[in-house]
């Protein structure tokens, strides 16, 4: 088992909560790290270790969600195997991820 610290936690809800924000636009990660003036393996980076406290208004500038949507725990609760309907796998990916996040948000 891996000790996890009180700031590790919180990296992580601040990964998943970007990432949800992130499905929830149906914003592909390469047009989000070009937005934060990024790369996409630093943004790949930081959902693993954790954002900069600087990058935090201009995070919820380019996922236009407001600052305080990152500090709540958003869990991942359905996956691509719930979506049954056969609209659900004709969709694209992007599309597909946002009704999968919308549907983890009301949960």
């Amino acid at each position: 088992m891996i000790p996890v610290s009180h700031s590790t936690y919180e990296q992580l809800i601040d990964a998943a909560s970007v990432e949800q924000a992130r499905c929830l636009r149906a914003i592909p990660k390469a047009n989000i790290a070009r937005e934060l003036s990024i790369a996409p393996r630093t943004y790949s980076k930081y959902l693993r270790e954790g954002f900069p406290a600087d990058l935090q208004p201009a995070r919820s500038r380019a996922l236009t969600v407001p600052p305080e949507f990152f500090q709540a725990a958003h869990p991942r609760v359905f996956g691509d195997s719930n979506i049954n309907f056969i609209g659900g796998r004709k969709a694209q990916a992007a599309h597909r991820d946002a009704a999968i996040a919308n549907g983890n948000l009301l949960t």
